[in-house]
């Protein structure tokens, strides 16, 4: 807008200039002054327009920096985190519960593998081995493994530790007492001599 103004203004000086005498001087004059002051507000527009694309490149240029920045630092926490999760992973891996629970499902099978020879070589056995474990006796059972304990309540023993049963948690944790200490234990830690009623 101001560009074409001003160019208005410069053809309009031009022509009055060429006309010379014809033109009074006062007009020629004030037809100077409209250009001069048209180029003036044009130049004074396309200043300020300069410095405001420099303005907006440079704030442009700090919101990509601060983008960048952030997705950085989401990475390295990412990173991080899925550093955390590989070792977790590894820890759980190199715990002995998984293997010791197979070796002991592996000798329960292979005591009722025992059983079923005895009754195909015509033996006669109304009671298996686990039956004998279930007595009047006192529930008890014996520590396989040494447990160390890893969180509170949880009872610490040694391989060879006559533990006194005194409940059962679930399925797969057992509470008794030994060395006058009590709390409760991974059930594939023990070999159950008289089971709990």
């Amino acid at each position: 807008h101001h560009r074409k103004k001003m160019e208005g203004r410069r053809l309009d000086f031009d022509c009055k200039k060429r006309k010379g005498s014809k033109i009074p001087p006062e007009e020629i004059r004030a037809a100077e002054d409209k250009f001069e002051s048209s180029k003036t507000v044009c130049y004074n527009a396309m200043l300020t327009l300069s410095e405001g694309e420099d303005e907006q490149i440079t704030q442009l240029t700090d919101f990509v920096k601060a983008v960048m920045e952030y997705h950085q630092k989401s990475y390295e926490l990412l990173e991080t985190l899925a550093s955390t999760l590989d070792d977790k992973i590894s820890e759980a891996s190199s715990r002995p519960r998984k293997e010791r629970r197979t070796e002991h499902e592996s000798k329960w099978t292979g005591d009722d593998d025992e059983e079923e020879d005895d009754s195909s070589s015509g033996g006669y056995s109304f009671s298996p081995t686990p039956a004998k474990r279930n007595g009047d006796s006192t529930p008890c059972a014996k520590a396989l493994y040494d447990f160390e304990p890893e969180n509170e309540g949880e009872l610490e023993f040694v391989e060879g530790d006559m533990i006194t049963l005194t409940g059962r948690i679930d399925e797969n944790w057992l509470e008794g007492t030994v060395n006058g200490k009590d709390g409760y234990f991974p059930v594939n830690y023990v070999d159950i001599i008289n089971d709990l009623p």
